[in-house]
């Protein structure tokens, strides 16, 4: 995040949502990039919300405002912030355009909003083994959110209303030490992902199957795993 929030010449005061803050990794850079920021910093959990404020030191007491909320319905007034930043999040929300017409009600006009999401991950992996692409290609039409997110964010900006939208796409790939690290992290992201994996495929023994061929496919020299990350931006001028 520290190279993402470099690109986005910051203001170096004024008033930020960070939508979706989960452990508040954004909102923490965002208070030691500048005194002159004030952070709102949302989540819909409870935990996550908990997990952020224990992490914070004094510094960063002062700046950063935690609170739970859905982002469908954030409690604050209309054209409430200067800058909005939501990172990882609408990839896993069922309708995207719900959210960011909300954002765009709590922006100020003359403000700008940062969309950071991916693009085809987990689905992004090349193999040869036809059991396993069995299952993506099944899961594709059961999941209730977009992993393919990333694509879609400059058109859902623009419907809501936003102009001057622009877009950069960096691809993520993995090789070597690099598929080592992802692979563990595909290991949390199955286990997060265990109980509603197993509805769809309709048994323990079959999350379980897939697990474990995706997690060997990974480990293949033949086998390619790659996304996309997209950093998108728009303003809003009304």
């Amino acid at each position: 995040p520290e190279i993402e929030l470099k690109e986005l010449k910051l203001p170096s005061s004024g008033k930020i949502l960070d939508a979706g803050c989960g452990s508040g990794i954004v909102s923490r850079l965002l208070a030691n990039y500048s005194d002159g920021l004030q952070i709102d910093a949302c989540d819909l959990s409870h935990q996550r919300i908990n997990q952020a404020k224990q992490l914070l030191n004094d510094k960063e007491k002062k700046q950063i405002n935690y609170f739970q909320t859905e982002l469908q319905s954030i409690p604050v007034e209309d054209k409430s912030y200067d800058l909005i930043i939501c990172r990882f999040v609408l990839e896993h929300i069922a309708d995207p355009q719900v959210i960011v017409d909300e954002l765009f009600r709590v922006l100020k006009p003359e403000g700008q909003i940062v969309l950071i999401d991916l693009d085809g991950i987990f689905f992004n992996l090349y193999s040869l083994n036809e059991r396993l692409n069995e299952y993506l290609e099944f899961l594709k039409t059961k999941f209730n959110f977009d992993l393919f997110v990333g694509r879609k964010l400059p058109s859902l900006l623009i419907k809501a209303g936003f102009k001057d939208v622009e877009y950069s796409v960096s691809s993520m790939y993995f090789d070597k030490d690099d598929i080592i690290k992802e692979y563990k992290n595909y290991q949390e992201r199955f286990e997060f992902a265990r109980e509603e994996i197993t509805h769809y495929l309709g048994g323990d023994e079959f999350f379980k199957e897939f697990r474990e061929l995706y997690l060997k496919e990974m480990l293949k020299p033949e086998s390619s795993l790659f996304y996309n990350k997209f950093i998108v931006r728009g303003r809003k001028f009304n």
